[in-house]
């Protein structure tokens, strides 16, 4: 079908309106997403919504997605319980890998080690207590590596400063839903504490499809002197869903019984997520300002993947360590750099167990797919990043930056099982073998250059403009990787990588406040399976 250009870009133009919203004052939100260090959204080159303390507070989202769709251009599908899929400047995105083109970070630290995502994982951020949620549209930059190619929402937990001195809250809602809340500081000298703990029990709109979930922040904060200032955050959360199935058959939905029911009363989804993050802030001279992030995080999973033939349970769980730096360069009025190292270590690994034979599928779909194990793995990572941006501005109005990223990740994968696509006990599947297809030990490299460049002018102090283009990249999947099927013994496949080119404007006028966006992206060596299974 032919498309006229122009009148494509008017059409966008009209979406974009549609991040039109009322203020009282010019733009002064202050974001921390673009660079990890606080700067005003006006002087951004690209697109990043915030969503503060009040609108979350206003909303009192019980699932995620009523809260970030409300920024334009996101849009995250609900599924069952505190399950989702994302879409950032995208389609509604599904299966392995799918979770790795955006990036989800508490504090501007990832939520997951690169290579070990899920497509649900949102479900383990305090969103519902945070300060603010920024969500940005568009490949990240320079300053994040793996992931973001299509986005990334940066959830900005609350420190001491963000509590109150106690408070408390219950919320009684349809369907036996239960939500308490607990948020309280406390101020011992120079040291600031601070604690914000959610409690929920829902009984579901389905049948057998109840939730309890329980969510934690903790911080602690040492006043700021000399130049320093040091924070520590940990978060963590659990959930225990009973996870309700696909109703099938043409209208079904229209049929109040059929849409309450549950097909898969036995489904289930157990998972739990720990991270404690440390930021140091140390101003090593008047044009010299260095942070240090260092993390450490765990995760556990463990849940019947009912919309399979056999019902196989999966279970898998990440330990990682690492360390994002930072280092800001003042070399004079109008010139100043950012640059850091990054280090990251984790171990990660998956095991996939079916309790009996498949019944569930036709004779031929039954035969491939044997009760017992299916995978059972183990991967080693380590991810090494050197990053710089430099801005300069060339007048009061006119600002340019450009910085480039490097990065590589290594993958050491354990195979614990006999390789190949046969059952756990060596015995083929007849007559053509089983569908899970197990690697041999191997390592793989990924090594990647990211680059951004942009420009804008400031039309006055209310309106500015924007000229951006961005290389993004994502590096394989772990499950892409390892977790083959049919006759596929080695996946061999190259790191994703998004190019984008963007024109837009910020600003307010009187009460009015709008942005607007025109962007242009294609993608590059998009892994996916193909009608044999393979992923390629």
């Amino acid at each position: 079908m032919h498309r006229d250009p122009l009148r494509s870009l008017l059409i966008l133009a009209a979406f974009a309106l549609a991040d039109l919203a009322l203020a009282s004052e010019p733009v002064d939100e202050v974001i921390v997403t673009a660079s990890r260090m606080r700067a005003p959204l006006q002087t951004h080159a690209g697109s990043i919504s915030v969503l503060t303390s009040e609108d979350i507070e206003r909303l009192g989202a019980t699932h995620h997605s009523e809260l970030l769709n409300r920024a334009p251009g996101t849009l995250i599908q609900r599924n069952s319980g505190q399950e989702s899929l994302t879409a950032i400047r995208s389609p509604v995105l599904s299966g392995p890998g799918s979770c790795g083109v955006f990036l989800f970070l508490e504090n501007s630290v990832p939520i997951r080690p690169i290579g070990f995502c899920n497509v649900n994982e949102l479900f383990e951020v305090n969103s519902e207590q945070a300060r603010a949620v920024e969500v940005l549209r568009g490949p990240a930059g320079v300053v994040y590596g793996s992931g973001a190619m299509h986005g990334a929402v940066n959830v900005l937990l609350a420190g001491p400063e963000d509590l109150p001195a106690t408070g408390v809250s219950f919320e009684v809602g349809p369907d036996a839903f239960y939500r308490g809340e607990l948020r309280a500081r406390h101020q011992a000298g120079e040291h600031a504490f601070g604690g914000a703990v959610m409690a929920t029990d829902d009984g579901g709109w389905r049948a057998s499809s109840g939730l309890q979930e329980q969510k934690i922040t903790l911080s602690w904060r040492q006043a700021p002197a000399a130049g320093q200032a040091t924070s520590v955050y940990l978060s963590g959360s659990n959930l225990n869903q009973e996870t309700a199935g696909f109703i099938q058959g043409e209208n079904a939905y229209r049929s109040s019984s059929l849409a309450r029911a549950n097909p898969n009363p036995e489904a289930y989804r157990d998972a739990y997520a720990l991270r404690v993050m440390g930021e140091i802030e140390r101003t090593l001279s008047p044009s010299l300002q260095l942070t240090l992030r260092p993390y450490a995080r765990r995760s556990r999973m463990d849940f019947l993947q009912h919309f399979l033939i056999g019902k196989p349970r999966e279970e898998n769980g990440q330990d990682s360590v690492g360390v994002l730096t930072s280092l800001a360069i003042t070399l004079g009025p109008q010139t100043t750099v950012l640059t850091g190292v990054e280090l990251e270590h984790a171990q990660g690994f998956l095991r996939e167990i079916q309790a009996g034979p498949s019944t569930d599928g036709a004779p031929a779909a039954n035969a491939i797919r044997p009760a017992g194990r299916h995978y059972d793995y183990q991967v080693s990572s380590l991810v090494g990043a050197l990053y710089a941006q430099v801005e300069q501005r060339l007048s009061d109005a006119v600002r340019l930056s450009g910085g480039v990223r490097g990065e590589r990740v290594e993958y050491d994968y354990d195979n614990r099982m006999i390789a190949g696509n046969t059952r756990e006990d060596g015995t083929t599947c007849t007559p053509a073998g089983c569908l899970y297809a197990r690697p041999a030990d191997r390592k793989d490299v990924f090594t990647n250059t990211t680059a951004r460049l942009t420009a804008s002018y400031d039309l006055s102090p209310q309106a500015t403009f924007y000229a951006a283009a961005t290389r993004g990249y994502r590096a394989p999947d772990t499950s892409e990787l390892y977790r083959l099927q049919r006759q596929q013994s080695i996946a061999d496949l190259d790191a994703e990588r998004l190019d984008s080119a963007e024109l837009g404007a910020r600003g307010s006028w009187g009460a009015l406040r709008y942005t607007l966006a025109a962007f242009v992206m294609a993608k590059d060596n998009v892994i996916f399976s193909d009608a044999s299974g393979f992923n390629v």
